[in-house]
């Protein structure tokens, strides 16, 4: 059985206290005084799937403006869900991430190969 998205959250910051994940600074845009921007030195994508059962397999990319993929920005992970009532969460770090121009960035979601969520980060200049 398939998982459910649960969300899909981008932050600057993530941070484990015990056994509990808290995202910081989560955004929808990114304002920056130059393009290309000077490289994030890090933000995270977090995905929380339930629901399912199986071993999946997990991509996400970011798409410039144009429908280039941004360097650094495609990630793939494998995870196994024993029982449906037991979440789990992807993480991905991304380091160093340069966003050439002002626009409209598409993050892309994909489970076992088909694109499951996909929603715009936009950058602007402030």
């Amino acid at each position: 059985m398939k998982p459910s998205l649960q969300f899909s959250v981008p932050c600057l910051d993530a941070t484990m206290e015990g056994n509990n994940l808290s995202f910081n600074r989560v955004f929808f845009d990114l304002p920056s005084h130059e393009f290309p921007t000077p490289a994030f030195d890090k933000f995270y994508i977090a995905n929380g799937w339930s629901m399912g059962q199986g071993h999946f397999n997990v991509k996400m990319r970011i798409l410039d403006p144009n429908g280039e993929t941004l360097e650094g920005s495609t990630f793939e992970r494998d995870f196994t869900l024993e029982n449906k009532y037991t979440p789990f969460l992807t993480l991905f770090r991304l380091e160093n991430i340069v966003f050439p121009v002002l626009g409209q960035y598409k993050v892309q979601i994909f489970l076992d190969n088909q694109l499951h969520l996909e929603y715009y980060i936009e950058l602007r200049k402030i």
